[in-house]
């Protein structure tokens, strides 16, 4: 189904929608520009890095940041730092994606996001619709809410999907972010916006 000329906005998502299947899969790029303003996660890991170890050519950012981590930078402390902006609110995008669900038992959002912005979008519209941050995820299969599936700075103890070795066990090693995707996956319709950090090296 064409909008215009330049956007094609698929029958299936359109059905996903009305149906209540859709899943909304975010990334950092739903966080950059005004007036969120918050970095990608190149330019976090340029910013966490502070120019203590440069990135080698071709080297994947996740394992880059596990090179920093080890030369005894305090990469989880910067992370924050550099994404619990005091300034950065949230995008009309933020609002735009949570408004594509009819009601309160149809959200269904995942992102690899660490910053508030989808919570303060979501509490705006629908109050009560439960909040998930990794490793304590629900069943994918039959799982409704927003889901921080790569850690949240909003909850001081959580620890932040970052390093090689953040992803190995987020995806491999104790692997709960791919037991609550594998379902998920199966059942419903997902939609990929922003620039998704990338799954381990």
């Amino acid at each position: 189904m064409w909008i215009n000329r330049d956007v094609d906005r698929p029958q299936a998502l359109v059905a996903a929608q009305r149906e209540g299947r859709l899943v909304i899969f975010a990334g950092a790029g739903v966080s950059m520009g005004p007036p969120a303003n918050l970095p990608s996660f190149e330019d976090l890991a340029v910013q966490i890095a502070g120019g203590a170890l440069d990135r080698r050519p071709t080297e994947p950012l996740d394992a880059y940041l596990g090179r920093v981590e080890q030369h005894g930078i305090n990469v989880q402390a910067r992370a924050r730092q550099f994404i619990d902006v005091e300034t950065s609110t949230p995008r009309p995008l933020h609002h735009a994606l949570i408004s594509l669900f009819r009601d309160e038992s149809a959200v269904r959002v995942v992102t690899t996001n660490f910053d508030r912005h989808f919570t303060t979008a979501l509490r705006g519209r629908y109050p009560h619709v439960d909040i998930s941050t990794a490793p304590a995820l629900p069943l994918g299969r039959d799982w409704t809410g927003l889901t921080y599936l790569h850690g949240a700075v909003e909850r001081e103890r959580s620890h932040l999907i970052v390093t090689d070795r953040d992803f190995g066990q987020a995806y491999l090693a104790d692997a709960w972010a791919t037991r609550f995707l594998w379902p998920c996956s199966r059942r419903m319709w997902f939609c990929s916006l922003g620039t998704v950090t990338p799954t381990p090296s």
